[in-house]
């Protein structure tokens, strides 16, 4: 799986990352597996609901918005970026 961090997330963890997935997981799992990762990211450790996952991080893949419960494989292209925000 590559995963492309956008925005202050790049400097976070990194600009790109690959992560080999031996199943699917859930995108839950995945944010898990991320802040294990990257020291910066471990403040998002505690989302645990779709409603705080989009008030603070963007998951994409293939220009689609996941949620938590979403599955993700090995192969997905992940992008991982801010949610807009009005004004």
């Amino acid at each position: 799986m590559r995963i492309r961090f956008h925005g202050p997330f790049a400097a976070l963890a990194e600009k790109e990352a690959q992560l080999d997935l031996v199943r699917p997981v859930s995108v839950r799992e995945l944010l898990e597996m991320i802040c294990r990762r990257y020291e910066g990211m471990s403040r998002f450790a505690a989302i645990r609901t779709d409603a705080d996952l989009s008030a603070h991080l963007v998951f994409l893949r293939q220009g689609s918005l996941l949620r938590l419960s979403d599955p993700v494989q090995d192969g997905d292209n992940i992008e991982i970026l801010l949610p807009a925000t009005g004004g």
